[in-house]
Order: C-alpha cells, then structure tokens, then sequence
C-alpha cells in the first residue's frame, strides 16, 4: 500500500499566504495533493469539480477519488524513493488537458532533488492560466525556528 496522508491545514496555509483569494469557480491543481485533504478543509471553497489533484501515491488517488468524485485524479508514476520506490525516473508531469488558476504543492519539493524541483516547477509555470498563481509550501529540515 503507498502513503495515504491524513494530514489537514493545506487549504488554511494556501488561503493565508495567497490573502483569502476567491476559490470559487477558479480551476485549482493540487500538486502531490495526495487524497485531497486540501478540499477536507471546512473553510475550503474550491468547487470540487474544478479540483484536479496529480499524486505518485496511487492508493491516495483512488481514496481521493472514493470521497471527491466530482474532483479529477491523476496517477502520477513518477520514482519516489519515500512515496513510489518503483516509479518511472524522471517522468514528466502528465498533461491534464487544463490551465489552472491556482496551482499549488504543499511539502512535495521537500521529497526532491534540487535538479528534480527546478524541472517540475518549470513543467508547472506551463500550466498556469494567465495571472495565475503558483504556491508551493517547502519544509526545511535544517531550519530552525
């Protein structure tokens, strides 16, 4: 079984740095969005079927998928050592066929290479809409407070 993630306070962290923007109606890709605990948030206003989240878990998908069924789920089978040991290396991000308003990535660039992060955000910026945003949250482990 691969990591299904029961943490929640992305959307709460996202809606803070971003300064409460309008969610509704605005197409939203949750990068390494794992289950969707983005849209368990109770304060979430993203609408559900403009959710689009793309995960190297493939067990959060489809859990993802068992609560949000209006949301979009795509299976990202890229080599994670922590999170998909037996994905395909360098595996560019899958085309979901959209351009987000808001594309956001909390904690994935943490599980990355410097090299791998510059490639996917780059990948990334290539499905933002115009004025579209794109937020990442990066966990530094040798930060101290």
């Amino acid at each position: 079984m691969s990591f299904v993630s029961a943490k929640l306070g992305q959307f709460r962290y996202f809606d803070q740095q971003l300064s409460s923007p309008v969610w509704s109606g605005k197409k939203v890709l949750d990068f390494g969005g794992n289950c969707g605990n983005l849209l368990r948030d109770p304060n979430a206003s993203i609408d559900q079927d403009k959710y689009w989240c793309i995960d190297v878990s493939l067990d959060a998908i489809l859990k993802g998928r068992e609560r949000f069924p209006k949301a979009h789920w795509i299976f990202y089978d890229r080599h994670n050592l922590q999170f998909n040991p037996h994905g395909v290396r360098a595996l560019r991000i899958p085309d979901p066929g959209q351009e987000f308003d808001f594309i956001l990535a909390y904690s994935v660039f943490t599980h990355t290479s410097k090299a791998e992060m510059i490639d996917m955000v780059g990948q990334l910026f290539a499905l933002l809409a115009v004025r579209g945003v794109l937020a990442f949250k990066f966990f530094d482990p040798q930060w101290n407070a």
